[in-house]
């Protein structure tokens, strides 16, 4: 194969194809740079939502705590009546 038959072998169809592959894979390590991105995202998130609910389960557990006190003191105040 001549040199202008490649050169024009590869300005045709078949570069064509092989800059579309080329273009391709590009686009697929850039996309599976960006879910790891967003995974990566997602997880400092979802341990962000664990200490939350952790915190608020805490504070609930007070708030109970001082419910029942009050509680029991006005069950307390009613049986002295």
């Amino acid at each position: 194969m001549e040199l202008v038959e490649l050169a024009s072998w590869l300005a045709g169809p078949a570069g064509g194809l092989i800059t579309c592959l080329w273009l391709f894979q590009k686009f697929l390590n850039y996309q599976e740079k960006q879910l790891d991105k967003l995974i990566e995202e997602m997880q400092a998130d979802r341990a962000m939502f664990k200490d939350a609910i952790n915190k608020m389960d805490s504070r609930l557990s007070i708030v109970e705590i001082g419910v029942n006190d009050i509680k029991t003191h006005l069950l307390r105040g009613r049986k002295d009546e």
